[in-house]
């Protein structure tokens, strides 16, 4: 089936997504945590849970947000552990931070979890090619740098409040840790090339974004240059805002049920993909 094809029946999936949805959160099954697993030769971890039966092709990693300078996978078990209890194969991963570690460093560490996922598919019973990216904050912007640019074949990508072009916020924030930050996690690279802005190609697989239209720490700008440039390279995109929402939306708040019901939606559409 040609590529475009597959991007409008996915996008079709998504309309009927709400159908989808109740059988994912209706059953419960038990999984296996294995903690700790290194994934690479920097002496990264990821923690895999692993549903003790399920027939979904789907995995997802997860990726926790931080500024590029703190944070742990631990942050987004809470998630890791939801999917998997709906039989979904899910990781949570760690990967090198600032000050130390500057870019590009995470999004290596990104990549090679990715891969780990990719090469132990068959081992544990998901599609290598049905690997979907799901990133808070920082890591928002680490799931874009690898799955949009489709070198890694990631199947679909979640950015929630994510960077997506760092020369603009750099200049425009009115928090100058931010911005010493976010230089700081750039070191010497161009910021335009480290950004996800700058990987999107008609190539790109489809990407669900989330933003609250009053984030105070990565503007929701960011995500109308993505969203923009993503329609405009016509790569399947949805672009969810929630209103009077700040940073916090993958934290405990009142839009954190909603988002979770649009984004296993979307989930689920890549599962009930054929290719």
């Amino acid at each position: 089936m040609p590529l475009t094809h597959i991007k409008k029946q996915l996008l079709i999936i998504l309309a009927f997504g709400a159908l989808l949805i109740t059988s994912c959160t209706n059953a419960k099954q038990p999984f296996l945590a294995t903690k700790n697993i290194l994934y690479n030769t920097q002496g990264q971890l990821l923690d895999l849970y692993l549903p003790k039966a399920s027939n979904k092709k789907t995995a997802i990693m997860f990726i926790h947000g931080g500024g590029f300078k703190a944070g742990n996978k631990e942050e987004m078990a809470g998630f890791a552990k939801l999917y998997a209890k709906n039989g979904f194969v899910t990781t949570s991963i760690n990967y090198r931070l600032t000050p130390e570690h500057p870019y590009p460093a995470a999004v290596n560490d990104t990549k090679d979890a990715f891969a780990w996922m990719q090469k132990n598919a068959l081992q544990y019973g998901y599609n290598a090619n049905k690997i979907v990216l799901v990133g808070y904050s920082a890591g928002g912007t680490l799931s874009l740098n690898v799955g949009l640019d489709n070198t890694q074949h990631v199947a679909a990508t979640i950015s929630v409040a994510g960077v997506t072009e760092f020369g603009s916020l750099i200049k425009d924030t009115p928090l100058p840790e931010l911005r010493a930050d976010l230089k700081t996690y750039l070191g010497q690279e161009d910021p335009l090339q480290a950004s996800p802005l700058s990987q999107i190609s008609q190539q790109s697989p489809p990407v669900f974004i989330f933003h609250g239209d009053k984030d105070n720490i990565v503007p929701i700008s960011q995500s109308v240059l993505l969203a923009e440039k993503l329609k405009s390279n016509k790569v399947p995109v949805l672009f969810r805002v929630f209103p009077d929402a700040g940073h916090e939306i993958m934290l405990p708040n009142k839009h954190l049920k909603q988002l979770l019901k649009e984004m296993t939606g979307f989930i689920l559409a890549v599962e009930s993909n054929n290719e």
